[in-house]
C-alpha cells in the first residue's frame, strides 16, 4: 500500500511540473544586476566580481546571504498557469500599480522584468506578468517575502562581541543629540 502511495503522489509531483510554464530561466553567476521595487523600497544591486553592492553607495554593507536568495528565487520564473492573454485591464490583478516588481540583467546583456500583482488564495499564487507583455500569469507567491526589506534591512551587521557583564563596571551612552549618560556599577 505504501508503495503504491509513493507512487502516485509521484505521478502527481510530475504532472504538475510538466504543466508549469517556463517564463525564463538564467543562470545566477551570469546575473549582474538585480532591481526590485515595492511598496516601501526601491533598491539595485550590482555584482562586484563575486559579491553584491549597492548601486547608489558601493561602501554600504549589504547582507549577501539575503541578496543571493532574492536572486535564487527569480533566477528561473515558472508559471502555473495562463489566466489571462492580451489582458487590456490590469486592474482586476492588481497588475495596474504592481505590488513587486523585479528586474534582472546579465553580463550578456539579457533582461527580464516581472511584475506582481494581487495574491489569490484560489489559484495558489499571485498574479504576474513578464516585461511589457500583456499575458497574465499564476506564479508562486513565496518569492514576494524575500523582496519586503528596505535599504537598512538588507545591512550586514557585525556580530556584536561576547561580553561578561560580571567584567562590566561603567555603561556609558554619547549621543550627537539629547542627553548622554553614565551608569556604574
Amino acid at each position: 500500500g505504501y508503495f503504491l502511495a509513493a507512487k502516485k503522489q509521484q505521478q502527481k509531483e510530475d504532472e504538475a511540473k510538466e504543466s508549469e510554464i517556463t517564463l525564463y530561466s538564467l543562470k545566477e553567476d551570469d546575473i549582474t544586476t538585480l532591481h526590485y521595487k515595492n511598496g516601501t523600497a526601491d533598491i539595485t544591486f550590482v555584482k562586484d566580481d563575486k559579491s553584491w553592492k549597492l548601486k547608489d553607495d558601493k561602501a554600504f554593507p549589504v547582507n549577501q546571504s539575503k541578496v543571493k536568495n532574492m536572486v535564487a528565487d527569480v533566477a528561473k520564473m515558472t508559471a502555473k498557469r495562463l489566466v489571462a492573454q492580451n489582458c487590456d485591464d490590469m486592474t482586476d490583478y492588481e497588475l495596474d500599480s504592481p505590488q513587486l516588481v523585479v528586474e534582472l540583467s546579465t553580463k550578456s546583456g539579457d533582461t527580464k522584468k516581472l511584475s506582481y500583482g494581487l495574491e489569490t488564495a484560489a489559484a495558489g499564487g499571485c498574479y504576474a506578468y513578464m516585461d511589457q507583455e500583456k499575458d497574465v500569469y499564476v506564479v508562486a507567491s513565496n518569492v514576494t517575502s524575500d523582496f519586503e526589506y528596505t535599504r537598512n534591512q538588507l545591512m550586514k551587521v557585525p556580530d556584536a562581541p561576547d561580553i561578561d557583564l560580571d567584567r562590566v563596571n561603567v555603561y556609558q551612552v554619547k549621543t550627537a543629540k539629547g542627553e548622554s549618560f553614565t551608569a556604574k556599577k
